[in-house]
């Protein structure tokens, strides 16, 4: 199963918070979802821009339960990582924004990762090849209450700018029970999409902004 947890739809620029809350949350996502729930053998958080949509995701592949019960205990996970956020001490705190620091700064071991690094600002068109030293210097700058602000606004359950897109897998053990399908389709703003309907959905959906003009003459 593919959580996404969509954080403010377009941008140009994904916010460094985002990849700060990953960096934060892996570890106990890990212990809480694979270790101690044992919903897969694969357990997977990162964040994740695609044509320019940043989300963060929560990959999930088992089949030990269905994939109504890990999508709901992501939600669980999610409303317990507020709370670990909030209480966080400071120095706890503090020693995230270095290694996240330290992460986003470290140098690039092979000519593979620099291809990559590069290949990927140029595919999605915004050409920021110092991003890494760019997201480190405002994560550097960091506050908990920052971090809990964006959380909230973005990741949380009610947060008003957040969106989500769970996609299922479902095994042929699972097939047979629709539990949690019926109820989901009730809630507000939530559309259910089945096999065969990606067509359809899309054709109705708004299109995102064309990237913004990039002066290339700089890089000369």
């Amino acid at each position: 199963m593919n959580q996404r947890v969509l954080c403010g739809g377009f941008v140009s620029d994904p916010p460094p918070q985002a990849y700060f809350l990953t960096h934060v949350m892996s570890e106990p996502a890990f212990d809480v979802l694979r270790t101690k729930e044992q919903l897969g053998y694969i357990v997977h958080t990162s964040t994740k821009v695609s044509e320019n949509i940043l989300a963060i995701q929560f990959i999930i592949q088992g089949d030990s339960t269905s994939p109504g019960h890990i999508d709901s205990r992501i939600e669980a996970f999610l409303d317990t990582f507020r709370k670990m956020l909030a209480d966080m001490p400071e120095k706890t705190f503090n020693n995230h924004v270095t290694a996240c620091v330290e992460k986003l700064l470290e140098t690039d071991k092979s000519l593979n990762e620099v291809t990559g690094r590069v290949h990927a600002q140029i595919n999605n068109g915004r050409y920021v090849f110092d991003r890494g030293r760019q997201e480190a210097a405002v994560i550097k700058e960091l506050h908990a209450r920052d971090a809990l602000r964006y959380f909230d606004r973005k990741l949380a359950s009610e947060g008003r700018e957040r969106k989500k897109f769970s996609c299922w897998c479902v095994g042929k053990e699972w097939r047979g029970e629709r539990e949690n399908e019926d109820g989901v389709e009730k809630k507000e703003g939530v559309v259910v999409m089945r096999e065969g309907e990606q067509g359809d959905f899309k054709n109705h959906m708004a299109l995102w902004p064309l990237n913004e003009t990039v002066d290339f003459e700089r890089f000369a």
